[in-house]
């Protein structure tokens, strides 16, 4: 068993736990979480199906009409990211990743809130992802969770969009012009509503913040909506 010191914070910690990993894959769970008996087991197994995948994924979306596993190259997984209804929008608990990839891509970058969506991103560029089958997790929500606190504070409304953006504008991101223009629109179309609900709120002066924080003016937020 391993003590950090000093509380290093969420995804710091990561790096740290992975740090003493030796096998093949890192699994992580959080206190919160629970993964059934069964769950890594199949996860592993469902890996060692697709040796060339960097990461599998626990969770069932609108767009999963194949039977899973299933593995989503580069272009398939970013066309669903950015133009579907997203598939990378989960925590760690939910995943499996192999342990040479990660070190290889320097693992979580340390940013808080969206650190676990980053690294999806990295890991999803270069490699295949693998789709495996749902409920072997079991993630619970609650108010004093990471996430809640990033909704709340709204820290993922800015910074999401920064790294979805920024993303786009990858020279490797297997997408091509026409797709990487609508997923454009679609992704200011989302943030632009998100502003607006911010100023319905009475949120006017925080709108106005994450908007300059992002580099969108009004007209474009306006014409957006």
């Amino acid at each position: 068993m391993y003590v950090n010191a000093k509380n290093l914070g969420d995804y710091p910690n990561r790096n740290k736990a992975a740090s003493y990993a030796k096998g093949k894959y890192l699994k992580y769970l959080d206190a919160d979480d629970v993964i059934y008996p069964h769950g890594l087991e199949v996860m592993v197994h469902t890996m060692e199906q697709f040796p060339e995948a960097g990461l599998g994924i626990s969770q069932k979306v609108a767009e999963d009409i194949k039977p899973y596993p299933f593995v989503m190259q580069p272009k398939e997984t970013f066309t669903r990211e950015f133009l579907m209804r997203g598939v990378l929008g989960l925590g760690p608990t939910g995943t499996i990743i192999r342990r040479d990839v990660f070190e290889k891509l320097g693992g979580f970058t340390g940013t808080r809130y969206i650190g676990d969506t980053e690294m999806w991103y990295k890991i999803a560029l270069t490699y295949p992802v693998v789709k495996m089958e749902d409920n072997l997790i079991f993630w619970r929500q609650h108010d004093d969770q990471e996430i809640t606190k990033g909704q709340d504070s709204f820290f993922y409304l800015e910074n999401a969009f920064k790294l979805k953006l920024n993303t786009l504008q990858k020279k490797e991101l297997p997408l091509g012009a026409p797709e990487r223009q609508m997923a454009l629109k679609k992704l200011t179309h989302r943030f632009s509503r998100n502003i607006a609900r911010l100023i319905l709120k009475g949120h006017i002066v925080l709108a106005n913040t994450i908007r300059k924080a992002c580099g969108i003016s009004w007209i474009k937020i306006i014409k957006a909506l």
